[in-house]
């Protein structure tokens, strides 16, 4: 992919993680008038914050009215607009809604689909090979049932030059197996668990971004 304002173009990863939006706050009424875009009555005082500039901010914009949301620009701004009143609901990523507990209320429900991935430059594809076959071997570790191992992590500093004779499985044994990883990231996986052959796989979404079907007002643990 290239981006015309970097001047640069870009490799992505496979999908390391799988987000989306969902809302947070202290008031679970506010929350629900969030998630069932309702504007009147008990939801007419409805305020959220959002980051500009993202799928989050795209999505409200396109079912909410000006007046019912607000752009802040770092996760203290929230906080200080939620204290104030500027704000009664957050919209954020809902890993990071949970790792940071800012607020009483997590909802659940998610409203975009967020694929994530590792991004490095185009100009070196064999140093994005490797990128990407560390993240596969954290997932085979976790398929496997491997996880970090002193005794097996090799502090070799005889590194080959040719990335295809590394040892990647170096990554599991001295950092840790994907689930192992993820866990130290939040202890909430949802459709990042492991896929062992019961559920159908997450789709990395394509096309307008006002199209959710199969999304909207979905719970996050259905998502396989």
């Amino acid at each position: 992919v290239r981006l015309a304002s970097a001047g640069s173009g870009f490799t992505f990863s496979a999908p390391c993680a799988y987000d989306g939006m969902a809302y947070t706050g202290n008031d679970a009424t506010l929350i629900e008038c969030a998630e069932k875009k309702e504007r009147y009555g008990a939801c007419s005082s409805l305020s959220i914050c959002v980051f500009p500039d993202s799928i989050h901010f795209e999505y409200l914009s396109s079912n909410f009215p000006n007046g019912f949301y607000t752009t802040v620009s770092t996760l203290d701004e929230v906080k200080l607009m939620m204290g104030n009143g500027t704000c009664n609901v957050g919209a954020s990523n809902l890993v990071a809604i949970e790792m940071a507990s800012m607020f009483g209320i997590n909802g659940k429900k998610l409203f975009t689909k967020d694929p994530e991935a590792i991004v490095t430059r185009n100009t070196d594809r064999e140093f994005s090979d490797v990128v990407n076959w560390v993240l596969q071997a954290l997932f085979y570790g976790e398929e496997q049932g491997l996880t970090k191992n002193a005794t097996l992590c090799s502090t070799t500093k005889n590194v080959t030059s040719l990335a295809a004779e590394l040892n990647y499985l170096n990554a599991v044994y001295c950092v840790g197996s994907y689930k192992d990883v993820y866990d130290i990231k939040s202890g909430f996986r949802g459709m990042n668990g492991i896929n062992n052959g019961t559920s159908m796989h997450y789709p990395i979404p394509f096309g307008d971004l006002d199209y959710a079907f199969g999304v909207e007002e979905s719970e996050s643990d259905n998502f396989g």
